[in-house]
């Protein structure tokens, strides 16, 4: 994603994905605490690329270890990231 902003800063662009990876805590749900550097590269990256997350309807979490109620965890791994430039073109049509 740093590559494609380096070369395409001027053209309005989105993401759509599972990137495996939360951005708050409030993404996790699970017996385990989640420690939140394992996201901080991509956090890193997100803000870098100048990409805002677009939010969700429906269900707050979209994946699960599908382990036994005691052992479940839950995260959003799923998410939409735009850039300015693609609100902004979106918003004016």
């Amino acid at each position: 994603m740093l590559h494609f902003v380096d070369t395409n800063n001027n053209i309005p662009w989105c993401t759509v994905g599972d990137f495996n990876v939360i951005t708050d805590l409030d993404e996790n749900l699970g017996r385990i605490p989640y420690n939140m550097r394992k996201s901080l590269e991509f956090i890193g990256v997100i803000e870098a690329c100048g990409l805002m997350d677009l939010g969700f309807n429906g269900p707050k979490f979209t994946w699960s270890n599908q382990r036994g109620i005691n052992f479940r965890i839950w995260k959003r791994l799923d998410r939409v990231m735009v850039n300015d430039k693609w609100l902004q073109h979106m918003l004016s049509h």
